[in-house]
């Protein structure tokens, strides 16, 4: 849609933070607490959609991933990871779905013990480190999630 185009187009002018929040999709009800993760380093522009996936979800020596805009439609956005379909929700929120492929899904299998071991070290609590770890297995076996980028105004 031309809305997403138009409102970064406008906003692109003015001094802006962008943060946010991934959200992994998962049924089970316990996990859903620890299936939000806050994100500081998002870029965004009519083109191009800037990020770094969680180091829960794919260990402290992730890439900062970059999606650029394709012959797709205005809002869909490609990169050699996946795809990530954004829209307006609001003036100050973007929702993106984002759907990595099976190159991503590969090497977040290979590196999913690198992953294992940041959670390891980031929480002594017992329930805190089996829930983020069952969430970290579920997403290298379907990566997939949803974006959330909050605009503010500086």
């Amino acid at each position: 849609m031309k809305i997403l185009s138009i409102l970064l187009t406008l906003i692109t002018f003015n001094a802006l933070a962008f943060r946010g929040r991934f959200v992994i999709p998962t049924e089970n009800e316990p996990l859903k607490f620890y299936s939000t993760f806050y994100i500081q380093d998002i870029d965004i522009d009519p083109d191009h959609l800037k990020f770094t996936v969680p180091p829960e979800l794919a260990s402290d020596q992730a890439y900062r991933l970059k999606f650029e805009r394709n012959s797709e439609g205005a809002n869909v956005l490609q990169s050699y990871f996946g795809t990530a379909h954004c829209l307006q929700m609001d003036p100050k929120v973007i929702k993106c779905e984002v759907n990595f492929n099976r190159i991503y899904q590969k090497a977040l299998i290979k590196s999913l013990y690198k992953t294992m071991d940041y959670i390891q070290r980031s929480t002594n609590n017992i329930d805190d480190l089996t829930s983020l770890l069952l969430v970290a297995e579920a997403f290298s076996g379907k990566p997939q999630g949803t974006l959330f980028i909050e605009i503010d105004t500086i």
